[in-house]
């Protein structure tokens, strides 16, 4: 039992260690033990090594480091016993095997075989390297002292060093856990590690719609194909438990009541599972999913120790998960902000309307999960709402074309009256029109099929605080859009109210300015040349404003003036003539009446 002396350290140390070992090895293997063994021996190892300052030893007991012995000078904050969690470096020392050192405390871990049963704790600013290695020493002879102790005094040590190795497994994932920001990569790990933990069958993770009425299968331990599987949450007790943030097993699926799991239970007995244990996971007051731990071949019940690993293990990944998704949730609020200041760039570099709906439907399908874009327009002094359908099956519409509807027959007109935006779990039973058109993503000659959109987002799209209409997402799932959507679609429509009003007035602009040129030109016939020319070039200018295909003039001369008349009735009979447009479009013809 004795240690072989260390060349690093010095004849006195070397001395002082032997005979320390010696008393160990007398008191501690006694028949009986001497009392106290352990106390004596840790004040005959402060007396030898002042520079310690104080020192205790630990026993790990379930989920605490117990002291067993103290001496020197100790911390009162110190206390009886140690807690065992990822942030205690005595956790760490036990986990590793290895020395910890933190500012004024060295942690030296007592191992047993394979096994860390406890821990020699050093409270001191600073050692010297040879008083370091005697300590590491001792520990190595404290464990078969500890265990020897154990050993005579209770028969319960198959269970404490099964606790130990479970917490040992169980601050391993922790940390493993903790260190990752993919969400797929936790989930995945955790499953595998409290199956290899607890020696279990199989262990599945769930998580759920943030609706809470449909959950998928993300990840299973080992693999038994039911990754993908979707099941409903809504015709089942467990579930009431679940958002209790209440754990839910099930001894005997096979003879559970129906209602208990619901259509959950055929999936569970699809796959030959006997009873399940069923943890919530959640974080922040949310509940994100749920782990199973899947028995097979015979039903069983669950053991405590089992109940309480999985649920410290679900308390931990909830956090690591709900960490994981704020972490995407960052990184994709960064990428939706620098997509919208694209899209504010195209739309206002462009002033044609059928080219600003084609931009902002082909960066939105980029920002927010849709299966079908459409905007509603409508002007203040219309009766009428124009509803564009931006996308088809076959990809974004370069040119969409206006569905109208009475716009005091519509939906959508509240949305519009009231400025206010709203999330739709499902429209596909609505009796109003233009949710039938959204409905069906068709317009109304199409209206025989049956409606494939449910989810539905609606923003009006405001300019100086008036609506001239809304911007409206749809998907065929239920109940899948969320406020963060929201708030996304509100930023894209506040570029799009910007970018078609922008358009608009640049149309009313060039309309305007059109109009100005014409009366220009009109005059400046009106001043020169004969009737004929006057007529020709006059008729000419309003048929290119007008962008009309054919011309009509039309000349009377009344009775009174008989000479007039006669004039008027020989220039036409003698005349016929013909407004060419530079174009190849129709030409404008003059007709005589």
């Amino acid at each position: 039992m004795n240690q072989p002396t260390n060349p690093t350290m010095d004849e006195q140390t070397t001395h002082d260690l032997l005979s320390l070992s010696m008393q160990l090895n007398r008191q501690a293997f006694a028949q009986p033990p001497v009392d106290n063994w352990l106390g004596s021996f840790l004040a005959l190892l402060y007396e030898r090594f002042p520079a310690i300052g104080g020192v205790h030893i630990v026993q790990t007991i379930g989920d605490q480091a117990v002291v067993q012995a103290t001496a020197g000078n100790v911390p009162p904050n110190a206390g009886a016993s140690i807690l065992l969690n990822a942030a205690s470096p005595v956790m760490q020392a036990l986990t590793t095997h290895e020395r910890v050192i933190v500012p004024d405390l060295r942690i030296y871990p007592i191992l047993y075989g394979d096994e860390a049963v406890g821990a020699l704790v050093a409270y001191t600013a600073a050692l010297p390297p040879a008083i370091d290695d005697v300590l590491g020493a001792l520990a190595v002879q404290i464990g078969a002292a500890i265990m020897q102790q154990t050993h005579v005094s209770t028969p319960q040590t198959g269970p404490l060093r099964r606790q130990v190795r479970l917490m040992q497994s169980l601050y391993q994932i922790t940390r493993e856990v903790s260190t990752s920001l993919e969400v797929n990569e936790i989930i995945r790990h955790a499953t595998q590690s409290v199956v290899e933990t607890l020696n279990i069958a199989h262990a599945t993770v769930l998580l759920y719609d943030h609706t809470l009425t449909s959950g998928e299968v993300v990840a299973e331990y080992p693999d038994k194909g039911a990754i993908g599987v979707k099941v409903t949450l809504l015709d089942n007790n467990a579930m009431d438990q679940l958002r209790q943030f209440q754990a839910v097993i099930i001894e005997n699926i096979d003879n559970s009541a129906p209602e208990v799991l619901g259509a959950s239970k055929a999936i569970a007995q699809k796959f030959g599972i006997k009873s399940m244990l069923i943890m919530p996971l959640a974080s922040g007051g949310s509940l994100l999913g749920a782990m199973t731990i899947d028995v097979y071949d015979q039903p069983r019940p669950f053991t405590t120790e089992e109940i309480e690993v999985v649920q410290a293990l679900g308390s931990q990944l909830s956090n690591s998960i709900r960490n994981a998704q704020l972490f995407a949730e960052l990184g994709q609020r960064a990428k939706q902000f620098e997509l919208i200041a694209e899209l504010s760039r195209r739309a206002m570099s462009s002033l044609d309307r059928d080219a600003i709906l084609a931009i902002v439907a082909e960066q939105t399908a980029q920002l927010i999960a849709s299966d079908g874009i459409s905007v509603a327009l409508h002007g203040s002094d219309e009766p009428k709402l124009y509803i564009y359908l931006l996308t088809t099956a076959s990809g974004i519409e370069q040119k969409a074309h206006a569905v109208e509807f009475p716009y005091e027959e519509t939906a959508l007109r509240m949305v519009c009256n009231s400025g206010e935006s709203l999330i739709l779990d499902d429209i596909s039973g609505s009796d109003y029109p233009d949710y039938k058109m959204l409905a069906r993503h068709a317009a109304p000659d199409s209206w025989d099929t049956e409606p494939i959109m449910h989810a539905a987002l609606v923003v009006p799209l405001l300019v100086g605080g008036r609506a001239i209409g809304t911007f409206n997402l749809t998907r065929k799932q239920r109940g899948t859009y969320t406020t963060l959507d929201l708030a996304v679609l509100e930023q894209i429509a506040n570029q799009l109210s910007i970018a078609l009003e922008n358009a608009r007035l640049f149309a009313q602009a060039a309309s305007r300015v059109q109009t100005e040129r014409l009366l220009n030109r009109m005059s400046a016939s009106l001043q020169q040349g004969d009737l004929q020319s006057i007529l020709l070039n006059t008729t000419q200018e309003i048929a290119e404003a007008l962008g009309a295909h054919r011309a009509r003039v039309r000349l009377q001369a009344t009775a009174a003036d008989p000479v007039t008349a006669d004039r008027l009735r020989t220039f036409l009979d003698s005349k016929s003539f013909k407004v060419q447009r530079a174009s190849s479009a129709p030409s404008n013809t003059v007709k005589k009446e």
